[in-house]
């Protein structure tokens, strides 16, 4: 598994917390351009390809991780891990 960057994690709680590619970038005084490439990057790292992927990979991944690294980790659970429904 792949894992992000300390900028990467940095990006991605400044997505999270709802901050546009254009506030992220005069946060950490870098271009908007380079605010897309990191997104890009963590989107290709994670398998994902949206804000709201990410924001749910994020709340999973610290869930799991509580040391602050954020790992590559499915946003989806693989059916195999599933348990089946209960019937009532």
């Amino acid at each position: 598994m792949r894992t992000l960057t300390p900028r990467e994690v940095e990006i991605a709680r400044l997505v999270v917390k709802g901050l546009r590619n254009k506030q992220i970038a005069h946060e950490l005084n870098i271009t908007e351009g380079t605010v897309k490439m990191f997104l890009h990057n963590i989107y290709g790292k994670l398998g994902i390809g949206s804000r709201l992927q990410l924001a749910l990979h994020f709340q999973q991944a610290t869930k799991l991780n509580s040391v602050g690294s954020i790992r590559a980790v499915s946003v989806f659970p693989s059916r195999a891990s599933q348990s089946p429904p209960s019937r009532r």
